[in-house]
């Protein structure tokens, strides 16, 4: 048994680190080629939640609340190191609004957002 641990427990540090290795740099500027509006909406759903005791293991199914704002995104393109690269980030509405296809876009840390914006309650 101890055998079969070490073993899933190598292949899981395996995949990780092959799934590291192909990430890469996110670009941070570059010229927008669309842009892209979705409405606030919310949504639930239900996720396990696993416990333990110590000694045994249960798995509860919860729901949860899912809270998205209207959202603003911006798509941009580089071309770097012989290949496109491309990006997307969650902008403002006035920056939305300011900036059009073939602009030059610049990312900045604390006003921009890599990832959606959501908030997540446990519903009852």
């Amino acid at each position: 048994m101890k055998k079969l641990r070490i073993i899933a427990l190598m292949c899981i540090i395996l995949l990780c680190a092959l799934l590291l290795t192909g990430c890469s740099q996110k670009i941070t500027d570059g010229e927008v080629y669309k842009k892209e509006f979705k409405e606030a909406h919310t949504e639930i759903r239900i996720m396990p939640i696993v416990t333990t005791n110590g000694k045994t293991t249960h798995t509860i199914m919860m729901p949860f609340t899912y809270s998205y704002p209207d959202r603003y995104i911006v798509y941009i393109k580089k071309f770097e190191d012989n290949e496109w690269k491309t990006a997307n980030y969650y902008v403002t509405k006035e920056i939305y609004e300011n900036i059009k296809i073939g602009d030059e876009f610049k990312y900045v840390e604390g006003r921009d957002l890599v990832d959606e914006p959501y908030t997540r309650e446990k519903s009852e």
